[in-house]
């Protein structure tokens, strides 16, 4: 079984990793292709760094001390795949760890120090840092596939502070090899249901058997088998889905309609209009915006009537993403906030009730200009001129205050 997820997965796992600003000082030099000294360094710590195993042994009395930001002799052998040292010194080390709270094998792993890591497992194994990591969550997000293979057997069911798994972050970054090897291990702690896998297979078959015991419920990421199936693009299965599970929400407060259109999935898009349109997240984005975000052309056409008034909670709307974006299909498509289309879709074989817009000669003429009342340009003409501060109306050259539709959608 193949499962997907949708983009505001991917952000959070980067915000995740650089939430810290020691973190990215930790990974800044842990990750030098050359041994960088650091103040507090011991002389054991050198030797650790270099492999130095006679070095070790003669300063071993130096085991148990820290340097500036918290790293053992262990860790840097560990980061810099010193196998040899490692043995010496895990009688004196093993188990502490730096201020993250991340020890040796976290290092390892996700370094893809592969000897190191099958060294230090027995005795570090199973352990997790300040937020919950563990050395299979580590490997996972650095795509490290052998070491997950060590790992999954010891570790696989741990979970973060915020109740994710090994098997989340593979599925965040749609690393489906390792999304294979950790899915009959960990889709129980992840809280995936049949009915789940049934939706991610598009197997209406079983999403039919398995809906009574299982509809509603929704995975350690808040999602649900509607979730998925419009995440996979199983329009299908989506009406069996509707009656159990419309309007629920995963933990960034996306409902199914939100995730189609990040999907760019408008077939399901059109199945959950009527069920979940106009709905919005706690900051007010709402399908439209993701749609618009992601340049999905059919789902913006199936979700302007519904949507094209909708601002989020600070106040930007559909257009001014686009434009920002600087996508022109889609600054079209929403010119005048979806009106210009919306209009023409309306008067579609009678365009000359409308009228032709003086400026581009192209588009049918949707709004006017207040205070003289001349109905003369398309919405995408109308926001030209006040993008370049053209304020005398195309057609008396009266100064012009606003632009307003010639008419509602509804009219």
């Amino acid at each position: 079984m193949q499962i997907r997820c949708a983009e505001p997965f991917g952000r959070r796992l980067t915000s995740l990793m650089c939430r810290n600003k020691k973190l990215l000082l930790i990974n800044h030099f842990m990750t030098q292709p050359d041994y960088v000294e650091l103040p507090g360094d011991t002389d054991l710590m050198v030797a650790a760094a270099h492999n130095d195993v006679a070095n070790v042994k003669k300063h071993i009395d130096k085991a148990g001390a820290v340097n500036n930001i918290g790293n053992t002799a262990l860790i840097i052998a560990a980061t810099r795949d010193s196998s040899d040292a490692i043995p010496l010194l895990l009688e004196h080390e093993a188990g502490m760890r730096d201020t993250l709270k991340r020890t040796a094998l976290m290092h390892a792993a996700r370094l893809g120090n592969y000897k190191s890591a099958k060294l230090l497992m027995a005795k570090e194994a199973r352990m997790q840092d300040k937020d919950g990591w563990s050395a299979l969550i580590y490997a996972t997000i650095y795509k490290h596939g052998n070491i997950v293979d060590l790992l999954k057997d010891t570790e696989a069911g741990l979970a973060t502070t915020t109740r994710l798994c090994a098997l989340n972050y593979a599925i965040f970054n749609k690393n489906t090899e390792l999304v294979e090897k950790l899915l009959s291990l960990e889709k129980e702690t992840m809280g995936l249901t049949p009915l789940m896998e049934a939706a991610c297979e598009g197997n209406r078959d079983k999403v039919a058997a398995h809906l009574e015991e299982y509809g509603g419920r929704q995975d350690n990421c808040g999602l649900t088998a509607l979730m998925f199936a419009a995440t996979h693009g199983n329009a299908g299965i989506i009406p069996l889905l509707l009656e159990k599970e419309a309007t629920l929400t995963d933990s960034n407060g996306l409902t199914a309609l939100m995730r189609a259109a990040l999907a760019n999935r408008h077939e399901c898009v059109r199945e959950l209009l009527d069920a979940e349109a106009r709905l919005s997240r706690p900051d007010g984005w709402f399908a439209l915006m993701f749609a618009t975000q992601k340049g999905s052309i059919e789902s913006i056409k199936l979700l302007i009537e519904r949507e094209y008034d909708m601002k989020n909670v600070a106040g930007i709307t559909p257009y001014q993403i686009a434009k920002q974006m600087d996508n022109k299909e889609c600054m079209s498509l929403l010119a005048g906030n979806g009106l210009q289309f919306l209009l023409e879709q309306k008067y579609k074989g009678q365009e000359d009730k409308l009228g032709q817009c003086s400026i581009c000669l192209d588009a049918c003429c949707t709004m006017e200009c207040l205070p003289c009342g001349h109905k003369c340009a398309c919405a995408e003409c109308s926001n030209k001129l006040v993008d370049m501060n053209r304020r005398d109306c195309p057609i008396c050259r009266r100064p012009i205050e606003k632009w307003q539709p010639i008419q509602s959608v509804g009219d």
